[in-house]
């Protein structure tokens, strides 16, 4: 449910395209692979030579419900992926070797999991994000008396980072010329009630138990 509702979030994947599709096969061809993938241990590291696009540490890790992937190369500064980013990462071929980590992946290892979950975690901007952004700023200004709803709303966005794609398309959409109907519309479909739950929901999420699931050196 959680990979499912991120994939709708993002833009550059549809629910129904590549990795949903992949793991779907998988579970229905080949579920003795997923069940042994469900039962690996927590805290699994292990080194890669394949040729990806970044060298580094990728750390995956939950706390309650929710989940997160940071990355970090040589200069050990970690930063968040998005779901997308981290799933191109961890593609492997099935006959892909995997060999014990160097001696330079603790070092960075451990100040990616000191991260892993700060108070509210990073969010990675694409431009459809910063679009939204942008205009969350603009109805600031216009709409003075909808501070609180529109408070939440770039909350929700920037800090949280857990509203779903297609209503940010709604927020672009806005037209300042057709400003009132257009932003009465997107009320109907983002209620403030529904911002606030989302904020909640987050609050219990930081005082939930961490997890490190596991994690990769790319070399």
């Amino acid at each position: 449910k959680q990979f499912k509702d991120t994939l709708s979030s993002q833009e550059e994947i549809s629910p129904d395209a590549e990795y949903e599709n992949f793991i779907r096969n998988l579970r229905a061809e080949n579920s003795e692979l997923i069940n042994e993938a469900m039962n690996l241990p927590k805290r699994c590291r292990i080194k890669r030579t394949a040729i990806k696009q970044k060298k580094g540490v990728i750390v995956f890790g939950k706390k309650g419900e929710e989940f997160a992937f940071k990355f970090a190369d040589e200069h050990n500064i970690p930063h968040a992926l998005t779901l997308i980013e981290a799933l191109k990462i961890f593609e492997a071929d099935i006959n892909e070797s995997a060999l014990k980590p160097s001696k330079h992946f603790n070092e960075i290892y451990k100040n990616i999991c000191a991260s892993l979950f700060s108070q509210k975690k990073e969010v990675a901007l694409d431009k459809g994000k910063k679009d939204t952004i942008l205009k969350i700023e603009v109805l600031k200004q216009k709409l003075i008396d909808e501070k609180d709803y529109l408070e939440d709303l770039y909350y929700v966005l920037t800090k949280l980072d857990a509203l779903p794609g297609r209503y940010a398309k709604l927020i672009r959409a806005i037209s300042i010329e057709n400003l009132k109907e257009d932003f009465e519309e997107l009320k109907k479909e983002v209620p403030h009630s529904y911002l606030l739950n989302i904020i909640e929901r987050e609050n219990l999420i930081e005082e939930g138990k961490e997890s490190l699931i596991l994690s990769e050196e790319l070399d």
